[in-house]
């Protein structure tokens, strides 16, 4: 299961530039659910909607978020998100797990052994986290990828570039797809469009 974070949250990150971290997310989910797609062994599911929260709050939208997570009892769960911080020059990629599960360690290592060398960038690591409520609670194998940087200039740019996107989920979908023991074909990774998909109000199932 590929959850593109946050919606239209009011906590979602927005660049210098005003390019909303939604729909870099959103385009990286779709990426990445292309690639893995192309593994016979496994069915991709898109966890949330994409441009409207599941619930009027921040708190009801994650308990939605986990309901739609049980009834599809996925083998990981992974969501993309982009990062920020006051210090304009930090950049790079890093992974947050559940520390309390330790397949959700080895989910995270698989992805970050490689994202950081997909684009040449120098990474943050991974990290448990018990303090970010959706690894916390599902129990599943459960990773947050914070792709990089958007209050970082040069890399906000590079976030908006569709090769730097399309990089960047095929680190994730083959450490995805190492770690469930599935093989992807990237040479049968299709087009994909974030415009087509947003016709539909939720997606809650695998498009």
């Amino acid at each position: 299961m590929i959850d593109p974070a946050y919606g239209d949250r009011n906590n979602r990150i927005s660049s210098p530039d005003l390019v909303e971290e939604r729909s870099i997310n959103l385009d990286i989910a779709l990426r990445v659910k292309a690639y893995l797609d192309t593994a016979y062994e496994l069915e991709v599911i898109l966890a949330c909607n994409h441009d409207t929260v599941l619930g009027g709050d921040e708190e009801t939208d994650l308990v939605k978020c986990l309901e739609i997570i049980e009834e599809a009892k996925p083998s990981c769960f992974i969501s993309i998100a982009c990062n920020e911080s006051d210090d304009h020059a930090m950049h790079g990629p890093e992974i947050k797990y559940s520390a309390f599960d330790g397949r959700s360690r080895q989910l995270a290592n698989k992805i970050y052994a490689l994202l950081p060398a997909a684009n040449g960038v120098k990474g943050n690591g991974i990290h448990g986290d018990n303090n970010i409520p959706l690894l916390e609670d599902v129990k599943y194998p459960a990773c947050l990828v914070k792709v990089g940087y958007l209050s970082n200039e040069q890399e906000e740019k590079l976030l908006r570039q569709p090769e730097f996107q399309d990089r960047t989920a095929w680190a994730i979908a083959q450490g995805a797809a190492v770690y469930l023991g599935a093989h992807i074909r990237a040479s049968e990774v299709p087009a994909v469009s974030a415009d087509e998909t947003r016709e539909c109000p939720y997606c809650h199932r695998a498009m």
